[in-house]
């Protein structure tokens, strides 16, 4: 019952929109059927739609250059941050590491471990206690010739890594320091 109720109305409209539309259909030899076309003239009425659009308004350039007079001043917000356009945000480092083993015999160490984990900058002698907080930056091992060569993206704010070799009989580890810049290149050999 509630379907009729909905469905009526639905169709009332429908035969309402056919019927007012012509029915739906033709005969193209029908006396009734029109023509029509359209004239470009110059007595178009005060309602015509012009087919050509108006021409895009043009933007002046915008300046992001910082108001000098807010350079000397501390920012109030982010919106009044001022950067120089040398800024670098990148938060890495490229560090290009060339680690080489060899034995006290001059052999080379092939596939032993390689550890390299950042430290704090302060440390700089094996017993300080400090060395149990370093956090592990990246783990490969040797080649057949004794060679590591890795290309590490790390961190910018390490500044010393203890590059460590799992081998005995030699010295194994060592604290190096990182410099500024966004590449760096570290060369040792462990012997």
């Amino acid at each position: 019952m509630a379907f009729q109720k909905i469905l009526c109305p639905l169709m009332a409209a429908a035969l309402l929109t056919l019927t007012a539309c012509g029915g739906g259909g033709a005969s193209p030899t029908s006396a009734t059927a029109t023509n029509t076309t359209v004239s470009s003239s110059s007595s178009l009425s005060s309602n015509a739609v012009d087919p050509t659009p108006p021409p895009a308004p043009t933007a002046s350039p915008v300046s992001y250059s910082p108001d000098e007079a807010l350079l000397d001043a501390g920012a109030a917000d982010s919106t009044k941050l001022y950067i120089e356009e040398s800024f670098n945000f990148d938060q890495h480092i490229n560090l290009h590491l060339d680690v080489q083993a060899i034995s006290a015999e001059g052999v080379p160490m092939a596939n032993k471990r390689v550890k390299i984990t950042s430290i704090n900058a302060a440390i700089s002698s094996w017993d300080d206690s400090r060395l149990s907080e370093r956090a592990l930056l990246a783990i490969g091992s040797t080649d057949a010739n004794g060679y590591f060569v890795n290309t590490l993206q790390i961190p910018a704010s390490v500044q010393k890594i203890l590059l460590e070799v799992n081998v005995i009989g030699i010295q194994n580890k060592v604290i190096l320091a990182i410099g500024l810049g966004q590449e760096m290149s570290i060369s040792h050999i462990f012997h």
